[in-house]
């Protein structure tokens, strides 16, 4: 006798398998496959997509800038590197978003600018190398919260560019079960974001303030992981985000939990909050490190002209639980 919840479970996996099959299905109509590639899980199960259609070409076009940080320009060189050794090849242009003026003022229409901009280069370059057609990674979750939610995506819509995940209504959830399905390393590697998502509106973006945002969420990392806290893909903590406000530095964590599909035991579901361990090991430590950090930083940030050092206020979200299959 199938146990609670078993059908509910066996029709979404094949749901989710029909919609691959029909994604990979509607991708056979080309040759050569152009996809702006992020290193995050939408745009590689997308490109997973179009290698099982068989495409003749595939080019992951990924942009590269200041905005994005070291630690997620590692992440992706190793998971494209281990998901497609030899069937993609990845292309990476560079280009300079600081030097758009529209762009640095950093109000709400920042994701808009930068993300127009971009495509406006991935086009061309995309007809250059011959591909039939640019794809985007946006998914089904992504469209439901709106232009308001999702500024960039008017850009996507303007420029006319295709985003399959969301045509076949792939949430968050479906994609990465199914790239788990399917073998690709970075299924369940938490999701990120660029550095400029980290500074509160208002505040200009400059190199300096994107430095120091990367940097501080490094040390954060490097405490955490020295108290035991690992920050890995295998670790406990989903999201970690430094942000640069008006009035000091919010730190916003985010804890995961795994579950196992087949048994329904949840990892680690004994141990003490990770918000607790942070409380008690982390804090001093880290407040410490930051206050040391933004010194050397001096006229750099909206409060360097403060005699007080700005307030640090953590921020500890619900955990995000993932289910995975043994």
């Amino acid at each position: 006798m199938p146990r609670i919840g078993q059908g509910t479970e066996m029709d979404e996996s094949r749901g989710r398998t029909e919609k691959y099959h029909s994604l990979v299905t509607s991708l056979q109509r080309y040759k050569r496959i152009a996809i702006a590639y992020s290193g995050g899980i939408d745009s590689t199960l997308l490109l997973r997509a179009a290698v099982d259609s068989g495409a003749a070409q595939i080019f992951a076009l990924h942009g590269r800038s200041v905005l994005l940080s070291q630690r997620s320009s590692s992440l992706m060189k190793k998971s494209f590197a281990a998901n497609f050794p030899h069937s993609v090849e990845l292309i990476k242009l560079s280009f300079l978003p600081l030097r758009w003026d529209n762009f640095i003022q950093n109000d709400t229409r920042r994701c808009y600018i930068c993300k127009k901009n971009l495509y406006t280069m991935l086009l061309p370059l995309a007809e250059n190398l011959g591909a039939e057609i640019l794809f985007d990674g946006t998914n089904g979750d992504d469209i439901k919260k709106g232009e308001s939610g999702r500024p960039g995506l008017a850009a996507l819509r303007e420029l006319a560019v295709a985003s399959p995940l969301s045509e076949y209504a792939f949430s968050k959830k479906e994609v990465r079960r199914q790239a788990a399905v399917l073998g690709l390393c970075n299924a369940y590697q938490p999701s990120d974001s660029c550095l400029a998502t980290r500074i509160e509106s208002g505040i200009v973006i400059r190199a300096e303030v994107l430095q120091f945002v990367e940097q501080a969420e490094a040390l954060v990392y490097s405490i955490l992981a020295e108290k035991g806290l690992s920050a890995a893909n295998d670790g406990r903590i989903e999201r970690l985000r430094v942000r640069l406000q008006h009035s000091g530095i919010l730190i916003e964590i985010q804890e995961r939990q795994l579950r196992e599909k087949a048994s329904g035991r949840t990892k680690r579901e004994n141990e003490t909050a990770i918000a607790t361990k942070i409380e008690t090991r982390s804090v001093q430590a880290a407040e410490s490190a930051l206050q040391h950090l933004a010194a050397s930083f001096p006229l750099s940030l909206p409060f360097s002209n403060s005699r007080d050092f700005p307030a640090i206020e953590w921020r500890f979200l619900p955990p995000i639980m993932h289910e995975f299959v043994r």
